[in-house]
This record gives structure tokens, sequence and C-alpha cells, in this order.
């Protein structure tokens, strides 16, 4: 087939199936299109069978100012809440890439490692036959000599999934928070270190740094629903196979290295094309949540037969809800993954496939807390580290 016509096509679907890219009026909120000083992936994957890679995570950042920054890294797992860190310096101007699964840099060697496997992280997971998957939140900011916060908004990131079973792959951008204070780069964050208990702090509030969003949003195709492109004239036609919603609590105290439990109850509202409203689909969940539309608990609105229009839309806040045990309100950051079929327009036969990645937009501001540790950011994860 063509790719470049393919590549054109995924391009052109991401107008119908992405959130809407709304504009900020000022940079007091989190960003997927600016350089920032705290960068969140909020989902990073790999997947093993019998002991083989077949799905990963590349991880891609960039220092892009004229002089060299040390920077914190920490690996949250979504399956139990614990993390994992880690520190080095980029130089000026620098570009990383490494693999999830490995944690190892593709370029430049002497990088290597930058996180521990995924598969250490998480043993558990793996069948005695070398089979299972991870999933992971990766927070990474720029720090000074003694690990306090510091202004740099020079950092940005992405991440591209890659699936070798079904050829495909997608790229989202990393959540980026700025840093507010005044001053040039490298300034101490004013506030974000207390000695006395040996904590750094980093609120994205809209004052220390850019704020999280209070909900997020996403127009989605429904499950079962035929949803052709509206470039009819192609040579192709693109159709929605299936939608995954993954959803990442940016709250986090990382002192806890046995894991930080923090549940939320999902309150999605949802409307069809014909602006019809429904409530009710909700779901209670810690840490990380990858589920796909048709999957989630009942009463559940996304499917067509519910939702009664191909396309819907949706707003979705975390929340308090005593039916979750030890629940509270949060800000939310996620990634919708839009797997795509496309054929010859009037045929049924597949002609390709390809997966589209979008991060979700946000609209108001929820501050969140992230809490660190001063003593933490070696030169090497835990797992490598001599006797």
């Amino acid at each position: 087939m063509d790719w470049t016509s393919l590549c054109a096509k995924t391009t052109l679907a991401s107008v119908l199936f992405s959130a809407p890219a709304l504009a900020q009026d000022s940079l007091d909120r989190v960003s997927t299109s600016e350089r920032g000083s705290l960068l969140i992936f909020p989902d990073i994957r790999a997947a093993w069978e019998g002991g083989d890679v077949v799905s990963d995570t590349l991880i891609t950042m960039t220092n892009d100012a004229p002089g060299e920054v040390r920077v914190q890294f920490y690996m949250v797992l979504g399956t139990n809440c614990i993390s994992y860190d880690n520190a080095f310096t980029m130089t000026a101007e620098q570009p990383v890439q490494w693999q999830a699964s490995s944690g190892r840099a593709l370029n430049p060697a002497e990088l290597n490692p930058i996180l521990a496997p995924m598969s250490v992280l998480d043993p558990s997971v793996l069948s005695p036959l070398g089979s299972g998957s991870i999933e992971a939140t990766l927070y990474v900011w720029a720090t000074g000599l003694t690990n306090q916060p510091i202004k740099w908004n020079h950092l940005l990131g992405t991440a591209t999934q890659v699936d070798y079973l079904s050829h495909t792959a997608s790229e989202y951008a990393a959540s980026a928070f700025q840093a507010r204070t005044d001053g040039p780069s490298g300034t101490d964050i004013p506030g974000a270190v207390d000695l006395e208990t040996g904590y750094g702090t980093l609120a994205l509030d809209g004052n220390s740094y850019a704020a999280t969003p209070a909900s997020l949003l996403l127009n989605f195709p429904a499950p079962d629903a035929l949803v052709d492109s509206i470039y009819s004239g192609g040579p192709y036609a693109v159709e929605a196979s299936g939608v995954e919603l993954v959803l990442q609590i940016p709250d986090f105290d990382l002192f806890y290295d046995a894991g930080y439990e923090r549940t939320v109850d999902l309150e999605i509202e949802i409307w069809n094309a014909d602006e019809v409203k429904f409530s009710g689909t909700s779901n209670c969940f810690s840490c990380y949540s990858g589920l796909r539309l048709e999957n989630y608990p009942n009463p559940n609105s996304f499917p067509i037969g519910i939702l009664g229009t191909d396309l819907g839309k949706a707003r979705i806040d975390a929340r308090q809800n005593n039916a979750c045990v030890d629940s509270s309100d949060h800000a939310l950051l996620g990634v919708l993954h839009t797997d795509l079929v496309y054929r010859r327009p009037g045929t049924t036969g597949y002609s390709g496939n390809s997966r589209l990645s979008t991060p979700l937009t946000g609209t108001g501001t929820q501050a969140s807390i992230i809490r660190y540790p001063l003593e933490n950011g070696g030169i090497e994860p835990e797992e490598f580290a001599g006797p």
C-alpha cells in the first residue's frame, strides 16, 4: 500500500477522532505543545510473550537550552504505585531516547542505563514463561545540584508506543509544566524545599508550576460504530476499530517506596452527537487506569447501543465517592488511543491498520502536589547499584 497516503490519512483522521485542541490563554496550565521544567508521561508500557518483547515504549526527551541541566526521574508502576528513581545530567541542546523495556538509551551509549528494565521493576506480572505486560507513569523534572527543584523551561518529551505484532506505532507528547517563578533558568523554585523534613515539593497550582486541569475532555467514536473517514474521496476510508482511555492521577508522594495509593471515582458525563446527555458512567481506580471504552463498568454509555450516534463527547472528573474506599478529589492526566483500520471505499476488504494517540485536553485548573525525598536521585537505579 502507499505508505505516504497512509500517513496522510492518519494525520487527517486525527481531526475526526482526537480531542479538540483548545487554545490556552496563558501558560498557567499544563501544555502538550510548550516546553516545561516538569514532564509527565501518563502512559509508559511494555509487553512480553515467551520472554520476547512484543510491544514497547520509546521515550524521547530533549534539553533545548544552551546549558546543561540535571534531571530527576521517577517511574511509578500502574499495578501497585511503587516508584523507582534515577537522575543524570543532560548536556546543552541534548536529545536522548531510550527503551522502556530495557531502560537503556539508544543514543548516546554513555547514558546506559537511564532506568531499570520494566521487567525488573515488577517481575510479578510476568508468567513463568515470560509473558505479561507492565504499565507505568514517568515523572521527569529539572533540579539543582542539591536536588532542589529549579526553573528550566527547556524540557520537552514524547512517548512512541510500538506494537511489533500488529506492526503499528503511535506517539503522544508529554504533559509539560512550566515553572512560574521569576528569574532566569536555574533559579530555585521558592518554597519547594523543606530541609527539616527532607522533602522537595512540586506544586502544580499555576503559581509554582503550571496547574493540572480540573476536568478532561474527549471526543470519541462509539464502540461498534462504523465511522468512515470524512475524506471519502481519497484512496482509503478510515474506521475506528477500538478506543482505549488511559488515565493517571498526577498527585503523588514519592517518599513511599512501597507504593503511595490514591484512589478516585471517575465521574463521566457523556453527550451523543444530538447533544443528549448520559450520566452514571464511572469507575474506581488507583494510580493508573487503562480501559477500552466498551469495558467500563455498567451503566456504560459509551457503546453505540446506548449512545445512539456514531460519535460522542465526554467530560471526566475524579471525585471522592464513598463507593470507592479511601477516595478523594484529584486532577487527572490522560491519553486516548484510537485503533484505525484502512480499507478501499465501498469495500469490506482490510487494507492496513494504524494507531492514533492523543493527550486529553483539560479545562479549568485544579492543583496537584508531587513530593519527593531530597536525598534520592543517585546516578544509578537501585537495581544496578553494587553491594
